[in-house]
């Protein structure tokens, strides 16, 4: 079972570096970057002899909201290296903080020469309408898989009536990617002007690429209702209709916090077909459904460092091996300093090998809370706390929100002192917008 909320975390960990959007394709997302580290030593092991080898550097640079804008990954200077090679990452970001446009490139006889761009465009109400993915060879750009393009039809009052989506998919000769179009989302609306029903039709393969009924949803109960931006939509509860009249029942169950925690799909007369659900506890996330359950265990920087996978034998849930792979994650003042790989994992010793290891560095930033481009600023203290924070510059602040690993997000009180206690513990990220429109992040522990 892929854990779904293992990516939901790994999602809002990266949108705390790239905006809003999800790790670029082309990017080397080994390095954690939740803590801004400007410099990380990467070192290999050797798998007999288990000697550590220094391979790489990675230099990193960030803008004043936080957000990385440059990784550079080098082993040019480092003895040991037979073939030194230098790539560069670079991260354009819009007034939104959201990427846009993100650059691979590799240093050739001393000029950076690109290899892979990605960019994100959005139309007026933040949705997006393209998304390119290009691998670049002598400076001409290919589409890869990956890109789509969305055209948004809306009414006289900016709701969305219809999304077109079109793929790039690979000719009969397959020697170049062609754009078709793969999806249609159709939005149905009452006599009141409420969304009422969703119809998508979707490019099958089998009748030579004709659109055909995939599914309709109806009978909608939202929970964020947003016709504007229908990529925010999300339900307590829908029916569903699929291609071959097949009807079922989904429901959604979220805790206090907006997580979702329990997913049920039923046939009409109530028979269970599947049901999911989640469980949040400070140090790990549990996905399970009716036959498997995958557990994550996270850590301070908001990734698994371990991942376990159980079936169910009919009536207890039984581990299906040792995890093959683990991450060992040391501290210091509540900021990564070693993240070490293990894997080849051996039964008969129960050890692992070493694999990699990065040693992380930071530049010391500058004291005050107008050193806001850094995410080292104290905004609420102790960290970490039991429940009751105090915050640290109050005059300077002008918005104040605590997130989640999972991305919930809700405003807190600009006021001296703050009562966390009503929330689970476990790993926050708080954001401070300042009166100068700048702003800050720091990772909070609840215990």
């Amino acid at each position: 079972m892929k854990s779904k909320l293992l990516l939901l975390c790994f999602l809002f960990v990266t949108s705390a570096l790239f905006g809003q959007n999800e790790n670029p394709y082309a990017y080397n997302n080994a390095i954690i970057t939740v803590d801004q580290p400007t410099s990380v030593k990467e070192y290999y092991y050797d798998y007999d002899e288990q000697i550590a080898k220094h391979v790489q550097n990675h230099t990193l640079k960030y803008n004043a909201q936080g957000l990385l804008t440059e990784h550079i990954q080098s082993s040019q200077g480092i003895a040991d290296v037979d073939v030194y090679q230098t790539f560069r990452y670079r991260f354009q970001y819009d007034s939104k903080s959201r990427l846009i446009y993100f650059w691979k490139e590799q240093l050739v006889f001393g000029n950076y020469k690109s290899m892979n761009e990605e960019q994100w465009v959005y139309d007026s109400n933040d949705m997006i309408t393209e998304h390119n993915n290009w691998s670049v060879q002598d400076g001409t750009k290919y589409f890869d898989i990956h890109s789509y393009k969305r055209v948004i039809t809306r009414d006289a009052n900016n709701q969305v009536l219809k999304i077109e989506k079109s793929i790039y998919t690979s000719t009969v000769d397959d020697d170049e990617l062609v754009l078709v179009l793969d999806k249609v989302y159709t939005f149905k609306y009452d006599a009141n002007n409420i969304l009422d029903s969703i119809i998508v039709f979707g490019r099958n393969i089998t009748l030579g690429g004709q659109m055909k009924l995939e599914s309709k949803q109806y009978n909608l109960d939202f929970k964020n209702y947003n016709v504007t931006n229908t990529d925010l939509l999300t339900y307590n509860s829908y029916q569903k209709l699929g291609f071959n009249d097949f009807k079922t029942n989904f429901t959604n169950t979220f805790d206090t916090e907006g997580r979702l925690i329990k997913q049920t799909e039923k046939y009409l007369d109530d028979e269970v077909i599947n049901e999911t659900t989640w469980t949040y506890e400070a140090d790990k996330i549990t996905e399970a459904d009716l036959y498997e359950k995958e557990i994550n265990y996270i850590d301070a920087t908001g990734r698994a460092w371990k991942r376990e996978t159980y079936t169910y034998n009919g009536t207890e849930w039984e581990l299906d091996y040792t995890p093959f792979e683990m991450y060992v994650r040391t501290f210091a003042n509540n900021k990564l300093t070693t993240d070490l790989h293990k894997n080849y994992y051996d039964s008969e010793t129960q050890t692992y090998k070493n694999d990699t290891r990065f040693e992380y560095t930071y530049t010391p930033v500058t004291t005050g809370i107008l050193g806001k481009q850094s995410s080292n600023v104290v905004l609420l203290y102790p960290n970490p706390t039991a429940g009751t924070v105090y915050v640290n510059g109050l005059q300077d602040i002008e918005k104040l929100s605590i997130s989640s690993v999972t991305g919930s997000t809700q405003a807190l009180p600009l006021q001296e002192q703050i009562d966390l206690s009503g929330l689970a513990a476990g790993v926050y990220i708080i954001t401070a917008e300042f009166n100068d429109q700048s702003s800050s992040i720091q990772r909070l522990i609840l215990k």
